[in-house]
């Protein structure tokens, strides 16, 4: 399950001065903040991967649910958990190239764990 509205970002210097600048959106069960907003309404998404430790995608100017959509919905999150290597890429190649992202800048990482 995911939770909204659950961290407002703001900066200033204290009292009236103080301007509300990004809001956590969407989260996931283990903290990671999946989708955020800023005080001009951009949304931007991340993907989580590698058993939802460290981001694998973020995507600016979309929604986490069009991204979700896109991976193949809760089924495709959680089986994009122990992909890596090639098979990790191919998922990543095809979420930055999905039709419905196409006003989206998507960003992707891989990592190769410590041994």
């Amino acid at each position: 399950g995911t939770g909204s509205g659950v961290f407002t970002g703001w900066t200033g210097t204290g009292g009236a001065d103080w301007v509300k600048t990004a809001q956590i959106e969407v989260r996931d069960n283990y903290g990671n903040a999946l989708e955020t907003s800023n005080l001009a309404g951009l949304k931007s998404a991340v993907v989580m991967g590698y058993n939802h430790t460290v981001p694998v995608a973020q995507i600016t100017n979309s929604d986490y649910n069009t991204v979700k959509t896109a991976l193949g919905g809760d089924t495709g999150i959680n089986n994009l958990q122990t992909e890596d290597g090639s098979t990790l890429q191919t998922t990543l190649n095809d979420l930055r190239t999905d039709t419905n992202l196409s006003d989206a800048r998507v960003t992707t990482s891989t990592y190769h764990p410590l041994t």
